[in-house]
């Protein structure tokens, strides 16, 4: 409503007249701005959005597709079971959010979702028993890998999610989001166990220690750091070792080592010591191997031939061998990048192209792998 004041002059012979009416500015009209106010209105808190309630199924293909021939030109991510068998994709295509394909002939299986929404991520359990999908409306769902079907909500916070990671004893996971950092749920009931006081540290990769009792959080900016798993306090830096790329074979860290070399090295979170291997890595790791003998690495490359246009190396690189077995060069639009159990198999993953899928010699060759990727 309008506040407003009115001065009136009274005079003897010129009677009373207005003058000066203030107004706040509303706009009213004098008869209006004079007259009572209305009854203030009840007014509701705006409620925030709620996620998508998901629609689980096992919808097997009306018709043939392939993986690596088109059949996920918006591949969020893709992830082995740890026999080998299968394949789980991320994809944006309502109806087609989570898909389940042989992981040798690439067919696809089924679909497990209905409608919306979308799956961005997700994470196998370390002995294949479960396996996480978090969406994009910020949802964190347990499936079962022996039924194919969801198991209970880990989260439903609307949150755009990072990164996911399941504790070597598969008792709990942990999710990292964009602003609300890093907390640990039950695997069993969902509930949230801990907060990790990690938000502004910008999370690119997370995981647990083997012993389970030290969540492990590596940053944008190459920082590497401990977090106690029960109360999710800060425990220490790991000041030798930057750019995790993943655990090996025998649950070791590998990364690169923060010195002049950028060599690659191994970090034993029980004894707490560092491997330096030969390897300079002054680019940047992105994947390893399930035994931890190859490492997928990207760097951009000044050429200069193609003005507005990145240019970018991608190589794998065998270190029993100590020898490059796969090199690719091109614009990079991949985003993700995925080994096969054995180490066999790279998959490059980029919109708005299906996944790229290399087999690599399992023998290093003295040149550089002229394989080339399966495309429509």
């Amino acid at each position: 409503m309008a506040s407003h004041s009115v001065n009136l002059e009274r005079n003897t012979k010129r009677g009373t007249r207005i003058l000066q009416v203030l107004f706040d500015g509303s706009g009213l009209p004098y008869e209006k701005a004079i007259t009572a106010p209305d009854a203030p209105e009840n007014l509701q808190p705006e409620q925030p959005p709620q996620p998508t309630a998901i629609l689980p199924c096992y919808r097997p293909p009306q018709h043939p597709e392939i993986l690596w021939e088109g059949g996920s030109r918006d591949c969020q991510d893709l992830v082995f079971t740890p026999d080998g068998k299968h394949i789980l994709t991320a994809r944006r295509t309502p109806g087609q959010g989570l898909r389940l394909w042989e992981a040798t002939s690439g067919r696809l299986v089924a679909d497990l979702l209905e409608g919306e929404p979308a799956v961005s991520q997700i994470v196998v359990s370390p002995s294949g028993k479960y396996f996480a999908a978090a969406t994009d409306d910020g949802q964190v769902i347990l499936w079962s890998t022996s039924q194919w079907a969801p198991i209970c909500h880990l989260e439903r916070q609307r949150e755009t999610i990072r990164c996911l990671a399941f504790s070597w004893d598969e008792r709990r996971i942990a999710v990292n989001r964009e602003l609300l950092g890093t907390r640990i749920r039950d695997v069993d009931t969902g509930r949230e166990l801990v907060q990790v006081a990690d938000k502004k540290c910008f999370t690119r990769w997370v995981g647990f220690t083997p012993d389970n009792t030290r969540l492990i959080t590596s940053g944008q900016n190459g920082y590497v750091h401990y977090w106690s798993s029960h109360d999710g306090t800060f425990l220490s830096s790991v000041e030798s070792i930057i750019w995790i790329g993943g655990f090996t074979l025998d649950r070791k860290l590998s990364g690169v080592a923060d010195n002049l070399e950028h060599n690659l090295a191994v970090w034993d979170t029980e004894t707490e010591s560092l491997q330096k291997l030969p390897f300079q890595a002054a680019f940047v790791p992105h994947a390893l191997s399930h035994d931890g003998r190859r490492m997928v690495f990207s760097r951009r490359l000044d050429t200069g031939l193609q003005p507005g246009v990145e240019i970018y190396r991608v190589w794998v690189w065998d270190f029993p061998q100590d020898k490059q077995v796969f090199a690719y060069s091109g614009p990079l639009a991949f985003k993700q990048f995925r080994f096969s159990p054995d180490g066999n198999v790279l998959f490059m993953l980029g919109e708005p192209k299906p996944p790229w899928r290399f087999e690599l010699p399992v023998i290093a060759e003295p040149t550089e792998s002229r394989a080339r990727p399966s495309v429509p």
